[in-house]
């Protein structure tokens, strides 16, 4: 038996220019001996993301006003930087499953997992917005770069046991598993130093 799964986007943010979000995604799976006593499964799984981020409207707050006070500008203004800000992220996700019944109630299972996540991030926008601060502001930019990877390895046996009203459930298994994560930044240049917060020019 086979299975296809598919996505696809790309669009926009509502009232926010410059903000797009554009990715693809898609996920097969593969079935061998489905309702005989020996199955097998293999199942994949694989998203793209390509994105501009936002930080949305900048907002301030003072010791005598809480909540934070968004600033009366336009609400479409993007304060980041178009051709450098982005978001990629990459996801591979693979899985393999066997079962084998030994006898009718009893199930050995083993199940093999893998799962690799990378995203890249740069997002820019203004600071120190305040009442009584100076337009145009200083533009500061963040990045961080990460990679997860995990591997997953079990096998369980189950069996039931008894009859008529006393019945029983026996469970039993290994499992392994294993997990590294990585974080950096990207080398990045130096962006412009203002930014006007009613006309960003991003």
């Amino acid at each position: 038996a086979f299975r296809l799964s598919a996505m696809r986007e790309d669009s926009g943010v509502p009232g926010r220019d410059e903000v797009t979000k554009s990715g693809w995604g898609i996920a097969p799976s593969l079935g061998f001996g489905l309702g005989e006593a020996t199955r097998l499964r293999l199942n994949y799984y694989a998203l793209r993301q390509d994105n501009v981020p936002d930080y949305g409207i900048p907002a301030y707050s003072s010791s005598s006003q809480f909540p934070r006070q968004v600033v009366p500008v336009d609400p479409s203004n993007y304060y980041g930087l178009k051709d450098i800000d982005h978001e990629r992220v990459t996801v591979d996700q693979a899985n393999l499953s066997l079962e084998h019944d030994l006898q009718q109630d009893i199930t050995l299972r083993a199940n093999l997992g893998w799962l690799r996540s990378d995203t890249d991030r740069v997002v820019s926008f203004i600071e120190n917005v305040s009442p009584t601060a100076t337009n145009p502001y200083n533009r500061s930019t963040k990045s961080h770069v990460t990679n997860d990877e995990s591997f997953q390895a079990s096998t369980d046996l189950s069996a039931k046991l008894g009859k008529g009203f006393l019945k029983h459930s026996i469970n039993a298994g290994l499992e392994y598993s294993r997990q590294v994560s990585r974080f950096g930044r990207a080398t990045l240049g130096t962006p412009p130093a203002v930014a006007d917060i009613n006309n960003p020019n991003p």
